[in-house]
């Protein structure tokens, strides 16, 4: 009696087990199954952007794509990029990272103006450098033969501003900065940069989507957000036969 007991069950759990077999199947196979284990929906651009294109609402999709290329920073939510800005250029159906985008607009604060920074008081900048980029600004003074502007080639943006007082080259990745010549750098402060521009008056921008080192001209026009005192703490250091010295920074 147990043992026929025994083999309607085993019998019974048999069945329950084909039907589920086959409804797995059949929901892999069939409808999406496949795709919800293996793959994964990211945004991404319907059409091209190019740098500064605030990003809309009617400019994203979504695309499938195999989990495994999902990044930690990869775009999966559309809310992440909406009003946001393009760095750079960017192609359509794309897979987008969070940093390919910045802020859309730069907002002054109280008291905050931005300020166009002569040439001739720069001795040294990046020629990475671009709009909405932190930076320190330091006052040095120099031999009269080095004291005229330099933009400085830049390969690694995340180099600390030590690295960058030693190893300061020019744009044929020459020493220009010993330094031995220096009589003291003078931190003044750090700010935002508001503009670079070139020597008609247009904004400098990156031609890479990988990395900064291809820019659309040289830079001849830095504009910084400043106050009237950090203003004052700049003409005060020129005044005194200083120039400027721009790096990468973060703004306190």
């Amino acid at each position: 009696m147990s043992s026929t007991k025994l083999n309607k069950g085993l019998a019974i759990l048999g069945i329950f087990l084909m039907i589920l077999g086959t409804g797995f199947f059949s929901w892999y196979e069939f409808w999406g199954g496949r795709e919800a284990l293996h793959y994964g929906n990211v945004v991404v651009l319907s059409e091209e952007a190019i740098e500064g294109k605030i990003i809309n609402k009617e400019d994203l999709v979504y695309l499938s794509i195999d989990k495994q290329l999902i990044r930690e920073d990869t775009i999966v939510n559309p809310d992440d990029v909406i009003g946001k800005s393009a760095k750079h250029y960017i192609a359509p159906y794309q897979k987008l990272h969070s940093n390919y985008f910045d802020k859309a607009d730069l907002v002054l604060g109280k008291g905050e103006y931005i300020a166009p920074i002569p040439m001739d008081w720069i001795l040294t900048v990046p020629d990475t450098l671009r709009r909405g980029d932190e930076i320190i600004i330091y006052s040095a003074t120099y031999e009269s033969e080095l004291n005229k502007p330099q933009v400085v080639a830049s390969s690694n943006n995340s180099s600390t501003n030590q690295d960058k007082k030693n190893s300061t080259t020019d744009t044929n990745g020459g020493p220009i900065l010993p330094v031995g010549k220096s009589d003291e750098w003078v931190e003044l402060f750090s700010t935002t940069v508001a503009y670079v521009k070139d020597s008609a008056n247009q904004e400098v921008i990156t031609t890479s989507t990988t990395d900064r080192l291809n820019g659309s001209a040289s830079i001849s026009k830095v504009e910084l957000v400043a106050t009237t005192d950090e203003i004052k703490k700049i003409e005060e250091q020129i005044k005194n036969g200083g120039k400027l010295i721009i790096m990468y920074g973060n703004k306190e």
